[in-house]
This record gives C-alpha cells, structure tokens and sequence, in this order.
C-alpha cells in the first residue's frame, strides 16, 4: 500500500506543482495589479487554482504540508474578502485549519498567527457565526497582549 501511495504521489506531483506555481502567479497578478477588477480577476483565478490543488492532493500530501498550508491560507483570504456570507462561512474550516498548522510551524503568540486570527475572526464575523467570531478575537488579544506591538500594520489599528 505505502508503494502504491507513493506511486501516486509521485504521478501527481507534476500537476500538483504546475497547479501551484499557476495559483501563485495569479496571486502575484493579484497584488500587482492596476486596477480593483484585474486585481479581482486574478484573485479568483488563483483561489480556482488554489481550491483545485487542495483537491488534488487530497490523500498525497501531509495535512500540514507547506503547499497546502498556503493553499489554504491564499483561498480563506479570497473567500473571506468576498464579504459573502456563505463564502466566508466555508472560508471558516480553512482558516482553521491554516491556524492549526501554522501553531505547529511557530511558537505560542508568535507574529504569524495574526494574520490567521484576523481572517478566521473576520470570516466568521461576515458568516454570522458570533461564537466562532469571539473566540478568534479573543485568541487574537491574547498574542497581541503577549506581544505588546506599537506598529499599526501589526495592531490593525492605533495603540
């Protein structure tokens, strides 16, 4: 079985690189672009690409590999900026999930998370999912009270 699998991997490999590489050009597109309709253009191109990698290797990859942690991440965040109340409802598993592998990247309160807490507390806010929304806000206090950060970029706002 483990022959098999590898097997597999390794016959899925070029299309889950080519699938990457593609969704990341676009997400580079996407912050490059001009204009707010090429900039959303190109963010829905990569999270098409992005989604069909997280399904392609489904079963291929570790649950916390690093494509996958940035699949995941990239498809929340476009999920999530939709402002769509059932995109960010399924944008609320993934940033889950990129939570639970980014803690396992870094140390307890470490900048990282920030970015994670922000967008699982905003897609649960826009999802109408209050609870789920106050305990990313609170886990989001608890780094920024241990981190104690003076920058507006870091606080996501004065003070």
């Amino acid at each position: 079985l483990v022959a098999d699998g590898e097997t597999r991997r390794a016959a899925a490999e070029p299309r889950l690189r080519a699938m990457s590489d593609a969704a990341d050009a676009a997400w580079e597109a996407a912050h490059a672009a001009g204009d707010e309709a090429e900039r959303r253009r190109q963010l829905m191109t990569s999270a098409a690409h992005y989604g069909q990698l997280l399904q392609l290797s489904d079963g291929l990859l570790g649950a916390h590999h690093t494509l996958l942690l940035v699949a995941r991440g990239r498809l929340a965040h476009v999920m999530t900026v939709s402002g769509a109340q059932r995109s960010c409802a399924n944008a609320l598993p993934l940033w889950r999930s990129h939570l639970a592998a980014t803690r396992r990247c870094c140390p307890p309160n470490w900048p990282h998370l920030l970015p994670c807490l922000r967008g699982g507390r905003d897609a649960a806010a826009r999802a109408g999912d209050s609870t789920a929304a106050a305990e990313f806000e609170a886990e989001l206090h608890r780094v920024l009270d241990v981190l104690k950060p003076k920058c507006l970029d870091v606080t996501g706002g004065p003070g």
